[in-house]
């Protein structure tokens, strides 16, 4: 029976310290979708015309700022840039505490284009706060 508890108190010791390394050093991508997968899930749902999913992928402030109109207008330039898109891919960024820099890539019939987003932490997640050239 000791050796029971003693492996159980080792098992429950070695959790201990994981969770103390990846909580303790703020780790945005063990626990959380990391940024690049969130970045691509909202690109994603623009591109499917999905604009109330979209917006779940948004940051607080963007959300206030970018309604269905605004969303309608960010893939209307997407499928003009790239002729179409076919697909999107998200690509690591650089975290940096609670701010993330991530590109993704959309390939379109005529073209593939790289775009920068922006993410922001919020409530341990993370969220869409930017899409260089593409948000107010």
């Amino acid at each position: 029976m000791k050796a029971v508890a003693l492996a159980l108190a080792m098992a429950a010791l070695a959790l201990a310290v994981c969770a103390a390394a990846i909580f303790g050093r703020g780790d945005g991508r063990t626990m959380v979708s990391p940024p690049e997968a969130v970045a691509e899930d909202f690109l994603r749902a623009l591109w499917m015309k999905r604009y109330p999913q979209a917006a779940r992928f948004l940051a607080a402030d963007a959300r206030v700022r970018l309604g269905d109109e605004a969303l309608a207008a960010m893939r209307t330039r997407l499928e003009e840039a790239t002729g179409g898109i076919r697909d999107v891919s998200g690509e690591e960024g650089r975290i940096s505490g609670d701010e993330a820099d991530g590109t993704a890539s959309l390939r379109g019939k005529r073209a593939t284009v790289v775009v920068a987003v922006r993410l922001r932490r919020e409530k341990g997640e993370w969220r869409v706060s930017g899409v260089a050239g593409l948000t107010p």
